[in-house]
């Protein structure tokens, strides 16, 4: 049974056909009743395959990032290419350098019908973009950014659960009672999540976290140099551990004390997040995400989108995060 067969029961063209199937153009109310009685007559069930052909489907997923700079979004992306070719879908990478530029290459990907579904990082996309996109039906999945409204799926990474469990281990296991923690930008979402972490973990203690103690960071390996170089130049006391809320700028912190002769772990003890390849071959204590699994259920979520399936009641949106002890903490696993 083919569309064409429906189309000629109908009446109606294979044209008419695809958009009573896909809902992608209006249809008069009795001509979507004499299709929708055709296909009942004809007992016809349309293939996924017939369904991506009629809405002329790219089986192409677009992903906009930001800048690649670290080990973190490399690791991503392959999860990202490894599990699209495993679904038969090719991928379009795109590196938006900033907030606009990210919002430029969104529309460009979706106004212009390049893709069947589009992955996104780490960059906020206004309610009203996502709205417009809503009309376009080309699904959105938001990754570690919340939507500004209702659209799209968002799939996240256990930031808070990660950076409770750091701080859990330097104020227990290692009796650390004075811990600085380098934050990234102040919009960062993963930032926000991960200083909640240190907050609860801190309060369980009764340790204090003071508004000294947070200091800032842009997630960039420079920031977390500059963060401790700053102050050991005004003739601060290192704190007993600082906790960079990710391993580039924990690379960037541990830099800065060797040039200024301090020790890790004997006079300052290190915590970074995100469990990069270097910090294995480092030592450095972090908290591990896995960043492909991250990246293969981006693609899960896109591809269920572009099916009309909804996610099985077993599907968690949510990475799970854990916190690795090694040399830079003073503990090994």
């Amino acid at each position: 049974m083919s569309l064409e067969q429906v189309g000629k029961r109908a009446g109606v063209s294979i044209a008419t056909v695809s958009r009573v199937l896909n809902g992608t153009a209006t249809v008069s109310e009795p001509t979507r009743q004499r299709v929708l009685e055709a296909i009942k007559e004809l007992n016809y069930a349309p293939s996924y395959a017939a369904r991506a052909l009629a809405r002329h489907a790219t089986k192409t997923l677009g992903v906009v990032f930001p800048d690649l700079d670290s080990g973190f979004y490399t690791e991503v992306l392959k999860g990202i290419s490894a599990h699209a070719g495993e679904q038969d879908y090719e991928v379009v990478f795109a590196f938006g350098h900033s907030t606009t530029d990210g919002v430029r290459l969104v529309r460009q990907y979706v106004m212009e019908r390049r893709v069947d579904a589009l992955i996104v990082m780490n960059l906020q996309l206004p309610g009203e973009l996502l709205d417009n996109l809503d009309t376009t039906r080309v699904p959105v999945v938001l990754m570690d950014r919340p939507a500004d409204n209702d659209s799209g799926m968002v799939v996240a990474i256990d930031n808070k659960t990660g950076a409770y469990q750091a701080m859990q281990h330097l104020l227990g296991p290692c009796g650390v009672r004075d811990v600085a923690i380098i934050t990234g930008p102040k919009d960062s979402t993963d930032s926000r999540l991960r200083i909640s972490g240190c907050r609860q973990a801190a309060r369980e203690a009764g340790v204090k976290l003071h508004a000294s103690s947070l200091w800032h960071g842009t997630f960039r390996e420079d920031s977390g140099f500059d963060a401790v170089r700053t102050r050991l130049e005004a003739g601060q006391r290192m704190p007993q551990a600082i906790f960079a809320l990710n391993d580039r700028m924990a690379l960037g912190a541990m830099d800065a004390l060797r040039v200024a002769g301090l020790r890790v772990p004997d006079d300052v003890r290190i915590v970074g997040f995100d469990d990069e390849p270097v910090a294995r071959h480092l030592g450095l204590s972090t908290v591990h995400v896995p960043m492909q699994e991250f990246g293969a259920k981006a693609v899960e979520a896109a591809v269920m989108q572009i099916r009309g399936e909804s996610p099985p009641d077993d599907w968690d949106p949510i990475v799970r995060t854990r916190f690795v002890p090694r040399r830079t903490c003073g503990s090994e696993d």
